[in-house]
């Protein structure tokens, strides 16, 4: 995992989430990989996102690219992360299977909660996501290769996503949509 670089620290999460302090690291890292797998790669396109981890690997990031992360970047990412952790804080995988965590003095979130709140993180996220997408749309300049042609190119558009699915038929099979 090393050579992993992951775009907001341990601290800031646990300071700007409710992620408690006594969560350890390896609980939080691959939800945080995967939010910035899934969810900053495409709203920055594969040619920003990966400008701004070498330049961030080699520590030679520049003042606006800085600016990016802690601006912008690290929000959205920070609640997308905890969105993608709820679950998997509640619920383990280990050796004799899918256990869900309790304690004698806690009582313990019900799925309809764990929902509820998922959904409200994930809100949060897509407002921060929105930000960072206008910041760069107003700020192309500043980030060329934002725009530049790559194999994942940068949702511009609202990250919104308002839950209406249609069934449109492909070939005879009904398709799920989501607009």
């Amino acid at each position: 995992m090393s050579n992993i670089i992951i775009l907001v620290s341990e601290e800031k999460l646990k300071a700007f989430t409710q992620v408690h302090t006594n969560v350890q690291v390896n609980q939080l890292t691959p939800g945080v990989i995967q939010s910035q797998d899934l969810y900053i790669q495409p709203l920055l396109g594969t040619t920003l996102y990966n400008e701004i981890l070498t330049a961030a690997k080699a520590g030679t990031l520049t003042v606006k690219q800085r600016l990016l992360i802690d601006s912008y970047i690290a929000n959205a990412l920070m609640n997308r992360s905890l969105a993608m952790l709820l679950p998997f804080i509640k619920f383990k995988i280990v050796n004799k299977g899918l256990i869900s965590g309790s304690s004698e003095t806690a009582d313990q979130v019900g799925l309809d909660e764990l929902k509820y709140l998922v959904a409200k993180v994930t809100d949060t996220a897509q407002f921060y996501e929105q930000r960072l997408v206008e910041y760069l749309n107003n700020n192309i300049e500043d980030y060329p290769s934002y725009t530049s042609c790559n194999d994942m190119q940068s949702e511009k558009g609202t990250p919104y996503f308002s839950g209406i699915v249609t069934n449109i038929t492909k070939d005879k099979r009904q398709w799920g949509t989501k607009y």
